[in-house]
């Protein structure tokens, strides 16, 4: 299953101006909007509550709730991989550790 900001990408040309305009928000700030309730998002994206929700139904989530739980997920992944890829390249590196230490560089 796919994560909330690759979703999000993907399917901006299936949005209205309004839903493209809070995903392309949630795209450019995506740690703020992690402890974003629904109406601090549409506060903040200048767009309504339901639009948000209509967005993330567009995007295959279930609503709001579905959505930022897994915007949270994949931040939190993130977060992780960022710790354990601070490491540089070595001629060592399998396939793998060279995928995970440079995906989220």
């Amino acid at each position: 299953m796919k994560n909330a900001l690759i979703r999000l990408r993907e399917n901006l040309s299936l949005m209205n101006q309004s839903q493209r305009a809070a995903a392309e928000y949630i795209i450019a700030h995506p740690d703020l909007v992690r402890s974003y309730t629904v109406y601090d998002l549409a506060k903040e994206s200048f767009v309504s509550c339901a639009t948000i929700v209509r967005m993330c139904k567009v995007l295959g989530f279930h609503g709001y709730k579905d959505f930022h739980r897994s915007l949270q997920t994949e931040l939190a992944i993130q977060d992780e991989q960022l710790s354990l890829s601070a490491e540089d390249l070595t001629k060592d590196d399998s396939i793998s550790d060279i995928i995970r230490k440079i995906t989220f560089k």
